[in-house]
């Protein structure tokens, strides 16, 4: 499978970040006042959905639409991710969730939480972020030129090991209660993170 593009709402001033190349497996959904954003692009959606409480119910649109009410427990962008997983995506990358409201953020980082309950991997990409979890598992991240690495517990605590930063950790409980984890700094041309006993919440931020 390729990748799950999702467009949420929340307003942009660059677009440079959203460099797609959108390939012949890859699958692209507008969260409501998503739309907005793809049109920018000039890209195409192959499905809309939400209670378009942000946008008109679109016309014209040569994809599949589905409408839900406003009152609802799911928000539009976990509604999108849903109807991406039923159609077998695992990999998803989520612009226009971020720059707003607080509690559309925060929805939204828990719903990378659920994406992980699933067995799936996604991430929320901005002008100036780069978003994702990790849970019980090792990964790499490249460094970016002008962007630091912060990393937060998701529950209580997390057993941490970071190298390739200039501050980093070996076997290191990090709590929900103390931001140790904030602005560092990468050393070298990645980092390696590893997560033991628990879930983190990585933010990749530009200076």
């Amino acid at each position: 499978m390729g990748i799950c593009y999702i467009f949420a709402a929340a307003p942009v001033s660059d677009y440079n970040h959203m460099n797609i190349d959108k390939q012949k497996d890859d699958y692209i959904i507008c969260a409501d006042g998503g739309l907005k954003h793809l049109k920018y692009l000039g890209l195409k959606p192959d499905l809309i959905v939400g209670d378009f409480d942000s946008l008109a119910y679109p016309q014209g649109e040569d994809c599949e639409i589905i409408k839900f009410p406003p009152e609802k427990d799911d928000t539009d962008m976990l509604i999108a991710i849903k109807y991406g997983l039923l159609r077998g995506y695992k990999d998803f990358i989520l612009y226009g969730g971020l720059g707003r409201r607080i509690d559309h953020q925060m929805a939204n980082i828990q719903s990378l939480l659920y994406l992980k309950t699933k067995n799936a991997r996604g991430k929320l990409i901005d002008e100036s972020h780069q978003i994702f979890i990790v849970s019980n598992e090792q990964i790499e991240v490249k460094a970016i030129e002008g962007y630091h690495l912060s990393l937060f517990s998701m529950g209580d605590s997390c057993v941490v090991t970071l190298k390739g930063v200039k501050y980093p950790l070996s076997n290191s409980k990090v709590t929900n209660y103390f931001p140790i984890g904030i602005s560092n700094e990468f050393e070298e041309d990645s980092a390696v993170i590893s997560i033991e006993k628990g879930t983190a919440l990585i933010v990749l931020s530009k200076d």
